[in-house]
């Protein structure tokens, strides 16, 4: 008897030679691999367009199972949004001042050291008005060369060294007029400036907070009134950045003649604060 081609191996396959053509074969036509029809091939034959999930395999090894995603609900983009406005009047009980020492000199060694003696004195002239250390602090410290038009040259020339100490000072406010006024007539003679806080602002600025959330919810339910939609929820609230109050800057010089006692007028301080909020409109 002849076995030929027509050789089987046990169970009917064909031998593994000839299986191994045949897969080769089909690689080299371009015809998908059994495993190639997968999810993806399914989900376009039952007609969904959306992508399939694919469950990730139990612990035992079994196969990955297919289901179909559901439609995603459409994405509510409908939105109004307002800013409010918040604004808390407080009476001012803390002044923030500023004294500066000026001097100038042929040798910068020279301008920093009388600087320093000076802005000394001015410092213990505001200790003595009651302000402890930790309520004075320096704002500055500066050297500049100075300089002026020589005509004959014409250029500029040296002809000194210009020495600045500046130093803030936190008073409460009956007490600022004296601390002022002795720093001068001690001897700071520049960068004079004054400004009014309050000692707790975050009271104030959550209240101001408060009410500005409340100006912006009530504009947006007008809006949405008007329009005849309804609200669904909120997606944003933002806290706008807050503006600091002006500091007032005024110049003033030294005098050997008694100082007069300098007027202020704390008036009353605005804590602004700005709050943006959006809601969401709801879908018929």
């Amino acid at each position: 008897m002849s076995w030929g081609t027509a050789r089987r191996t046990p169970r009917g396959r064909p031998r593994a030679g000839a299986h191994a053509r045949a897969r080769g074969s089909a690689r080299g036509s371009g015809a998908p691999r059994p495993h190639d029809r997968g999810p993806r091939a399914s989900a376009r034959a039952c007609g969904d367009d959306s992508r399939p999930i694919v469950d990730r395999p139990p612990a035992g090894g079994a196969r990955p199972t297919l289901t179909r995603m559901q439609p995603r609900e459409a994405t509510n983009t409908r939105t109004i949004e307002a800013t409010g406005k918040g604004v808390v009047r407080a009476k001012p009980d803390v002044a923030v001042l500023k004294l500066g020492v000026t001097t100038q000199a042929e040798k910068p060694a020279e301008a920093v050291d009388q600087n320093a003696k000076r802005m000394s004195k001015v410092i213990a002239a505001v200790k003595a008005q009651g302000i402890p250390d930790t309520a004075i602090q320096t704002s500055e410290l500066q050297l500049d060369r100075v300089t002026k038009w020589d005509e004959d040259l014409q250029t500029d020339v040296l002809v000194g060294y210009r020495a600045t100490n500046v130093i803030t000072v936190r008073s409460p406010v009956d007490t600022a007029v004296k601390v002022f006024d002795a720093g001068v007539a001690a001897g700071a003679n520049t960068a004079g400036g004054l400004a009014f806080a309050v000692d707790d602002e975050k009271k104030y600025r959550r209240d101001a907070l408060a009410q500005a959330t409340k100006v912006a919810v009530e504009d947006i339910e007008a809006v949405a009134k008007t329009l005849g939609v309804n609200l669904d929820a909120v997606v944003q609230a933002e806290v706008m950045e807050a503006t600091e109050p002006p500091l007032y800057e005024s110049q003033f010089f030294a005098m050997d003649h008694e100082l007069a006692a300098t007027p202020i007028v704390p008036g009353q301080l605005e804590i602004i604060s700005r709050v943006r909020v959006r809601y969401t409109i709801k879908v018929p």
